[in-house]
């Protein structure tokens, strides 16, 4: 049986309203409970790179 696949996509055009942090948190969270996660930075300043570096 194939395995389950979903996209979550966090958007808002306002920023300041916790975009990047909750996109962390999930990307974090996934793996946890036996997911793969990919974690798609489309944030011109790079925040989500700089932040899970490892």
């Amino acid at each position: 049986m194939p395995a389950q696949s979903a996209k979550i996509a966090v958007t808002n055009r306002k920023g300041g309203v916790a975009k990047t942090t909750f996109s962390i948190n999930v990307a974090v969270a996934t793996p946890a409970a036996g997911y793969e996660t990919l974690l798609n930075n489309l944030d011109p300043q790079g925040v989500p790179h700089e932040r899970c570096r490892t």
